[in-house]
């Protein structure tokens, strides 16, 4: 069955297998991309609401085209509907604070006296009051500023709970005016995304201070700043959108970029554990060092020790005395050129001696002169440098 449906301004065709009004809806929903979750009010074309027992009858009329209403399309009528009743009043106006509480009374409730007799007495008594607000100046922005943000809250469970709180209270706690200021950016960044144009965040800040009145800030210009100030850009509405989007930041390149692993300060996993002696043995091995200048028997304990030493040397702890520990780095060569050749392997390893003097050599240098000078320290520079010893800086090294 081929049935008629009219959703705003779109007409579409709707098939059924069977006349059912669950069905109905389900497919109404398919067929306009309607939430699942969204309610829906459906009547005729002459506006009488259509219910679930008159359904299956007027299905099978061919002439009866059922309009489909969203909750957010009925306030938009009824929205329209009050601003049609006072569309003649395209004047510029200026309201005082107690006239803006009028105002809200006569928005909200369309039973009240005429909108043309409030805005009479305000007119009036603005001409005479010296704490008129100039920020409220023209009826139609201010009438479409506070149904925006009545229907911004009253569409959350959360805004219900700021509404209720300003009824009984008069005003609002720190905590729910954030509440209710990100409950209004969540809505502004899902009309316009990222980039919100200074007009819609003063527009909203004036409507959260008309629905509101008692957050209006009577020391200000317009009253509305401490929300959004349009010349400097800021306020709590202008914090929450760049909070939101720092958070939502995408990743940059560099915060994507793979972190390289190695270096010297990296944990390596050697293949060798045989010749590798245990903690008491190296201590051992550290104290026939500290007195043999056999040099078969020092590359032997340097070697049998690797790992010992691998392991204080990413302690931060203990790494800076690694020359105090191992003196025969000092006066035995070859000794570094092993230990570089057990960590990286014999062909990696001298390229180490290969690139000292067009790579590593002015940059150890470099490094050097930024560490606190000794004497031991004057002498590896100037023998790296190859540079003349005086008598004085000669390090004085332990007894073989």
């Amino acid at each position: 069955m081929l049935i008629k449906v009219k959703h705003r301004e779109t007409k579409k065709y709707v098939k059924l297998e069977e006349v059912s009004f669950t069905d109905f809806m389900s497919a109404v929903q398919q067929k306009f991309l309607i939430p699942e979750n969204a309610a829906l009010k459906v009547t005729d074309e002459q506006g009488i609401e259509v219910d679930e027992d008159v359904f299956p009858e007027l299905a099978g009329v061919k002439e009866v085209c059922f309009v489909i209403y969203t909750a957010e399309d009925i306030l938009e009528t009824e929205s329209s509907k009050k601003l049609r009743d006072c569309s003649d009043l395209t004047h510029y106006v200026t309201l005082t604070p107690c006239d803006l509480t009028v105002l809200k009374q006569h928005v909200e409730e369309p039973s009240s006296p005429s909108l043309t007799d409030t805005l009479s007495v305000s007119t009036t008594s603005s001409q005479s009051s010296d704490t008129s607000d100039a920020g409220l100046q023209m009826v139609q922005p201010l009438l479409d500023s506070i149904h925006a943000r009545n229907w911004i809250l009253t569409s959350k469970p959360a805004g219900v709970t700021v509404i209720h709180e300003y009824e009984k209270t008069g005003s609002l706690k720190d905590s729910t005016r954030r509440l209710m200021v990100n409950i209004i950016v969540a809505h502004i960044r899902e009309k316009e995304g990222r980039t919100v144009s200074k007009a819609t965040k003063e527009f909203h800040a004036l409507g959260i201070v008309s629905l509101f009145p008692s957050l209006k800030d009577p020391y200000s210009k317009k009253g509305y700043e401490h929300f959004y100030d349009i010349q400097s850009n800021k306020g709590f509405l202008e914090w929450r959108i760049k909070t939101v989007q720092r958070q939502s930041k995408t990743p940059t390149a560099s915060q994507n970029r793979v972190e390289l692993k190695g270096g010297p300060t990296s944990q390596r996993t050697f293949g060798f554990t045989n010749d590798q002696q245990t903690r008491d043995q190296c201590m051992e091995a550290m104290s026939l060092l500290h007195h043999t200048t056999d040099q078969d028997i020092i590359f032997q304990k340097m070697r049998e020790t690797f790992y010992y030493r691998q392991q204080i040397l990413h302690d931060p702890q203990e790494s800076a005395n690694i020359l105090q520990m191992f003196p025969r780095f000092l006066d035995t060569k070859g000794l570094i050129l092993q230990d570089f050749a057990m960590m990286f392997g014999v062909e990696t390893a001298s390229r180490f001696l290969e690139k000292w003097n067009t790579s590593f050599k002015d940059k150890v240098a470099r490094e050097a002169r930024d560490l606190k000078e000794t004497c031991l320290l004057k002498r590896l520079l100037k023998s790296a440098l190859n540079e003349e010893m005086d008598d004085a800086d000669e390090p004085v090294l332990p007894e073989p």
